[in-house]
């Protein structure tokens, strides 16, 4: 090989080199910076045996967006859902909610592109053993956020459903 052929070599290896570097950089610098949910209970998307779930009354369902900065390089946001209501159970096995389901998917009219999202919570109930509980109802309070991909470009509506109740929120994908 030349001594061109060695130097040409080197100078495009350079070059790769630096604009990887400034390509990596530009993506560093617009990149969002995308708080991390954080839930009282573990969420979960499969289904399973959950023999309690007549124990539970949900009072209260309230979504909100968290984190809403959606743009041409970010589709991602935060929404945070907040449960309350009561649990009971016979005496000696005290009820609490184990963890919540969550099931997404897009609702269109007329087979067009996707015009809402819906999301479907469950909270499940899970029974440990408590001599000392009563029967008396529980109160919960919970909070529960998770991350949420836009569907479409301008204003998303998301209704979010769970045991008869419901809430909407809206966030803003721009281009």
């Amino acid at each position: 090989m030349s001594k061109i052929a060695k130097w040409l070599s080197a100078v495009l290896a350079g070059l790769l080199l630096l604009a990887a570097l400034v390509y990596g950089y530009i993506w560093w610098e617009i990149s969002p910076d995308i708080p991390t949910p954080e839930s009282d209970v573990p969420i979960i998307h499969k289904v399973g045996f959950w023999g309690y779930q007549d124990h539970v009354e949900l009072t209260s369902l309230e979504a909100r967006v968290i984190y809403g900065d959606l743009n041409l390089f970010n589709n991602k946001s935060v929404i945070e859902y907040n449960l309350q209501g009561e649990i009971k159970f016979r005496e000696g096995g005290r009820p609490y909610i184990e963890k919540v389901q969550i099931s997404e998917n897009f609702s269109s009219v007329g087979g067009k592109l996707p015009t809402s999202i819906e999301i479907h919570l469950m909270p499940v109930v899970a029974i440990e053993d408590d001599e000392t509980y009563d029967g008396s109802p529980l109160k919960f309070d919970i909070k529960v956020q998770d991350y949420l991909q836009s569907g479409n470009w301008g204003k998303n509506r998301i209704r979010v459903y769970s045991m008869g109740l419901s809430s909407q929120v809206e966030v803003w994908q721009r281009k």
